[in-house]
């Protein structure tokens, strides 16, 4: 059954720093944490690979998930088994983003008690668990929630992050009969799985920068004294933001600082447009690493690494035969 609400899209997770208060947002942050420059840009917080159920992260069990990112880093803990999860990410708005959004799942119930609290409204709830049980139409859904989002434009409550490529995003997702049951959003299993995690402060927000001079090297620490390894390190698209001298060559030393196992994956995202002799349902496709691979073929000089037929914008052919 596909979800057919355009209204959900335009504020899932963007109206989470109204519906909270900012008492409890420090429950979530990692403590003494080194500083390091942020950046601030909300932009950040829309995600930008739909296909994130294709993740390959099921095969691992126990360690530790360190990982950039919102909703689909939310997800991979749902739906992994890891011991402990950080959220850390460079943009200082993603990092309170993400802080705010783990204390409104701590204090929902249930998955329907997290929506309708996500929309100040208790129907909102009851009307998803209607159609989620084929007792209404997606149009009655949409209603509810449209009077919902009204509701909350009277009290003039700021959205936190209201673009139009996030509303694109989560509308595509929510559409989408495997992403929406393969999400925390469309399945009491890993709500309850990710609200777990939650409950037990085994999840926290982290401000840091995967190739800064200090909490990578702090966080690395912080592992081995928990006798806790990393088993995916999910990067994203991140190294297509790196410069290709001074940040990437610190970005592999920073792996370097932490606790790994022979079975350590690192997860990244590549854009479509870097391969175009593939034809793709998305505009991003999500990959799966050994960190010993990674390292061996120097993927953290990407995008230099992309050549193919003498074009620096797509994907080389020995990469493309390690991927496919």
């Amino acid at each position: 059954m596909v979800l057919r609400y355009h209204a959900i899209a335009v504020t899932f997770m963007t109206v989470i720093i109204a519906c909270l208060g900012s008492a409890d947002e420090r429950d979530f942050l990692l403590e003494k944490v080194p500083a390091e420059k942020l950046d601030s840009a909300t932009s950040s917080i829309s995600p930008n690979e739909l296909n994130f159920y294709n993740s390959a992260h099921q095969d691992v069990s126990g360690g530790a998930l360190i990982s950039v990112g919102t909703f689909r880093a939310l997800n991979n803990a749902a739906t992994g088994d890891f011991l402990e999860i950080y959220l850390l990410d460079v943009n200082e708005s993603v990092v309170h983003f993400n802080a705010k959004h783990l204390e409104l799942i701590a204090r929902s119930a249930n998955r329907y008690a997290y929506l309708s609290n996500l929309y100040h409204d208790p129907k909102v709830g009851e009307a998803i668990k209607a159609f989620d049980e084929g007792r209404a139409t997606g149009k009655k859904v949409g209603d509810k929630i449209s009077r919902a989002i009204n509701k909350l434009k009277r009290l003039k409550i700021e959205p936190f992050q209201m673009q139009d490529g996030y509303v694109y995003s989560m509308h595509r997702i929510i559409q989408d009969t495997n992403t929406y049951h393969s999400s925390f959003l469309g399945s009491d299993k890993y709500f309850g799985q990710l609200k777990k995690l939650v409950d037990s402060k085994r999840i926290f927000a982290v401000p840091g920068s995967l190739s800064g001079r200090h909490v990578m090297a702090w966080l690395g620490k912080r592992l081995q004294k928990r006798g806790v390894h990393v088993s995916v390190l999910d990067i994203s698209n991140v190294l297509d933001y790196m410069p290709r001298d001074r940040q990437k060559r610190s970005f592999a030393n920073n792996l370097l600082r932490l606790p790994w196992s022979k079975a350590s994956k690192i997860h990244f995202t590549i854009d479509h447009d870097r391969i175009p002799t593939v034809k793709w349902g998305y505009s991003w496709s999500y990959y799966s690493m050994s960190l010993s691979d990674f390292m061996k073929h120097k993927l953290y000089w990407w995008p230099q690494e992309l050549k193919h037929n003498n074009s620096s914008t797509c994907i080389s052919k020995s990469l493309y035969k390690m991927l496919y």
